[in-house]
């Protein structure tokens, strides 16, 4: 497609009428997008159309901004992992959430599961998303990335992409998963875990320790750590490390340092077979078995252990975990010691370029799919035949992930799960003792505009080879945290500061996935629920911003709290009537 015939296709978007909206929110006036030229100009310009993005260019228009919705460098679909596998939704507390954020999770649930009434097919969420920003007559544009910022001193005139797009606006926000707008426009980052401290005694390297939760995610079984050999000859050092494992760094414990956790695919599946799309029977492309031989030699220890498959153990909920979202579909993510998380892999995506970064996702994917191959169909005689067959009864679900990008097939999840990437660097990083505070503590700094409400949770970077009491080396997986967060009511208030990268770099720009945390914190922040709500708070300060003509640092924070607590979005910790009133009401939920 070349530059007129796109922007023919932007403007064709601009000015088509949306959906009827039979809401009762109030909006105001709404202003329209606009064409210069080769520009497109909005008062609002939001890059990655993850949750985040749609939730704050929906608050932006609701405020009567134009508003334009830019694609990330490979978002061809609203909604990032809420429509790209993440059904099983990661909160503890609802309540925590108000505005758009419960709104979108609670109509794409459609009442959930027993164990989880949040839970939703990636499908619903798409539809919901959708029917959203075609109500708010909000134009969504694909872009294959951001490239080019034009600044103005501090503040960013103009963004340009790779396929040719210019973006003009008067206040940018960066909602990708991977920080690229803030990046382009000369913004400080992190890529990596931090030096622990007192404030962050989780962060940074850690070694051979044990984890908040003990032996989560280790080469184990039934709480029994088990001994995996990390060399390419059992027992020999000289012929070298299986693929993924390195040797044990030398550096202390808590040593910051360029570790990144781990992604993978959330697949949705299931072992229906009326639902299924049976995954290939043949290796997947550039098949290298060596990636595998660690999972083998898992399985054979835990078989040697005198655990047996389907008595003691299955894949289902031993090599995967495995949720329910909908009857008959799960939301599979990594277990255990060997599965779906790809180690090593997330180590050079944040600031790899677009065609690398490419390379990477299709990596991600083809181990996960050899993961499956390996376990359904290698001839390897360590694998029990029961465990083959049930590995061979899952599959990818019919109906969903229908309208694949180009570069990917129909059944496999729109979005790679980029659990952690660039993070904001504003010189006051939000830390795990921040989450961590008793109910209503005063913030160490800034104004609260909304909730984190889940565990301080981390998977692991990377695998090193340790030595074993009496002599060899076995496989460690080294990162994981889980660690608790809020205080007794399990709400951790967020400031609206971790969105705003020092001014003196840039003034018209808000991050609300990328904020600025610390790695420990991040853990925590990064849940979709807490991004959507960033977003609509950016939304909100967006419109203060441009109708007081000023920067988004220099907005009336009171003002801010009055628009956020009229729309509904959660600022406050509940009080001691409210908790009360809570449990009286979840009590007569449960009667009725």
């Amino acid at each position: 497609m070349n530059r007129r015939e796109m922007l023919a296709g932007v403007s064709s978007l601009i000015f088509l009428s949306g959906c009827e909206d039979k809401s009762e929110i109030y909006r105001a006036p709404r202003r329209t997008v606009t064409r210069m030229g080769n520009s497109l100009i909005a008062d609002l310009v939001v890059y990655g159309a993850t949750p985040s993005g749609v939730t704050a260019a929906i608050q932006g228009a609701r405020d009567g901004l134009s508003v334009l919705l830019l694609g990330g460098w490979r978002d061809k679909h609203l909604g990032g992992m809420m429509t790209g596998g993440l059904g099983y939704t990661d909160l503890r507390r609802i309540e925590a959430f108000g505005g758009l954020a419960s709104e979108i999770t609670i109509a794409a649930a459609h009442g959930g599961t027993a164990k989880n009434k949040y839970a939703f097919l990636a499908s619903n969420a798409q539809a919901e998303f959708e029917r959203l920003i075609h109500a708010e007559g909000i134009p969504f544009v694909r872009s294959t990335g951001v490239v080019r910022v034009d600044r103005r001193r501090n503040v960013i005139q103009a963004i340009h992409t790779q396929n040719g797009l210019s973006v003009r606006g008067r206040v940018f926000v960066d909602a990708s998963y991977e920080g690229d707008l803030m990046a382009r426009a000369g913004v400080s980052s992190i890529v990596g875990r931090d030096q622990a401290d007192r404030s962050n005694p989780l962060d940074g390297f850690r070694g051979a320790t044990q984890t908040a939760k003990g032996n989560a995610h280790q080469f184990g079984m039934r709480d029994k750590l088990l001994t995996v050999d990390p060399f390419v000859r059992l027992g020999d050092p000289s012929s070298g490390f299986l693929p993924t494992v390195k040797t044990f760094p030398g550096i202390k414990i808590g040593a910051a340092d360029a570790a990144i956790q781990a992604y993978n695919f959330r697949l949705m599946m299931t072992n229906e077979a009326d639902k299924r799309m049976d995954l290939p029977a043949s290796a997947p492309l550039g098949y290298d078995a060596s990636q595998y031989e660690l999972l083998l030699r898992y399985v054979a220890a835990i078989e040697a252990a005198g655990m047996k498959h389907g008595r003691d153990w299955h894949f289902a909920g031993d090599l995967i975990g495995s949720r329910l979202v909908s009857p008959g579909v799960y939301d599979v993510n990594a277990d255990g010691g060997f599965s779906t998380d790809c180690f090593g892999l997330s180590w050079p995506y944040p600031n790899a370029d677009y065609a690398s970064r490419e390379l990477i996702w299709k990596a991600h994917e083809n181990f996960t799919r050899g993961f499956f191959y390996t376990l359904a169909w290698s001839t390897d005689p360590r694998l029990p035949a029961s465990l083959q067959d049930e590995v061979r009864t899952w599959g990818l679900v019919k109906g969903q992930f229908t309208d694949p990008h180009e570069n990917d097939t129909a059944g496999w999840p729109y979005q790679l799960y980029v659990r952690e990437a660039r993070r904001l660097d504003n010189g006051e990083l939000w830390s795990g003792s921040d989450l961590e505070k008793a109910d209503h503590a005063k913030l160490r700094y800034g104004t609260p505009v909304a909730m984190a409400s889940y565990w301080q949770d981390s998977h692991h970077v990377q695998r090193l080879a340790i030595p074993v009491e009496g002599g060899g080396y076995k496989v460690w997986n080294e990162g994981n945290m889980f660690a608790q967060g809020g205080g007794d009511d399990r709400m951790s208030p967020l400031p609206y500061e971790i969105m705003l990268p020092r001014q003196s770099e840039c003034a018209n720009l808000l991050v609300t996935f990328c904020v600025a945390a610390s790695h420990q914190a991040f853990s925590s922040i990064r849940m979709e629920l807490t991004s959507m709500s960033l977003g609509q708070v950016a939304g909100a300060a967006a419109a203060l911003a441009c109708i007081g003509n000023t920067n988004v640092a220099a907005i009336d924070r009171s003002a801010l709290r009055r628009k956020l607590d009229d729309i509904g979005v959660v600022i406050n910790e509940p009080s001691a009537f409210d908790k009360v009133r809570l449990k009286i009401e979840r009590r007569l939920k449960d009667i009725i």
